[in-house]
């Protein structure tokens, strides 16, 4: 995943807990997971993971809100093992653009929806 980031000149909190980062435009990228998507809606509730990636993960949102209107280009990732924690990336790739939905402060859910091409 680090290289497909640094690919688009992301820059990452931590390398081995970040959701993603803000590029040098200041536009925010997002892991999401292609097992919490269906069509162009993807959720993630209650995330396992350290505190710091939640509160990364929270920072990349309100960065997303403040700035962009809740969009962010997405990178989808596919789990080797969804039951694994901390999940490994089988394989991962841009999904286009994606704007939040709904964000839990409390337990860092959320939901996000596929912003159609222009």
């Amino acid at each position: 995943m680090t290289s497909l980031l640094n690919d688009y000149g992301v820059k990452r909190t931590n390398t081995r807990w970040s959701w993603g980062g803000i590029d040098e435009n200041g536009e925010v990228w997002i892991t999401l997971w292609w097992d919490m998507t269906r069509g162009n809606k993807s959720y993630l509730e209650d995330p396992v993971g350290l505190l710091q990636s939640k509160k990364d993960l929270l920072m990349l949102y309100r960065h997303a809100k403040e700035h962009h209107n809740g969009r962010f280009h997405g990178l989808m990732s596919i789990a080797r093992d969804v039951h694994e924690h901390p999940r490994k990336v089988k394989t991962q790739y841009r999904s286009g653009m994606w704007r939040f939905t709904s964000f839990d402060e409390a337990t860092y859910s959320f939901t996000a929806e596929r912003v159609p091409a222009t």
